[in-house]
């Protein structure tokens, strides 16, 4: 794995999520409890069941959706792009 990138469960809690990335603030939606995991990250970013390839930008990492079971998301590669880039819109491919 490249420096920088992590390939992570998708039921890994938003606290453990949040000391990896090294982020002190809650992440969006977080606070009101819309999801607890970064499965749950996802598919509120994505608004959709995201297919394995499916991808966002949030602040300065790439969130990447590599594994689906079924309806679930098991694993997402999350890789931090150099500044901090605001938001972007996902991006199906």
């Amino acid at each position: 794995m490249a420096a920088g990138s992590w390939l992570l469960d998708g039921d890994l809690p938003l606290a453990r999520l949040r000391e990896l990335l090294g982020i002190g603030l809650a992440l969006p939606g977080e606070a009101s409890g819309a999801y607890q995991t970064l499965a749950g990250f996802v598919l509120e970013q994505l608004g959709h069941m995201p297919a394995a390839s499916d991808r966002f930008v949030w602040e300065r990492y790439r969130f990447e959706v590599v594994d689906m079971d079924r309806h679930r998301i098991d694993r997402v590669l999350v890789s931090e792009l150099g500044e901090a880039g605001g938001t972007a819109p996902a991006q199906p491919r």
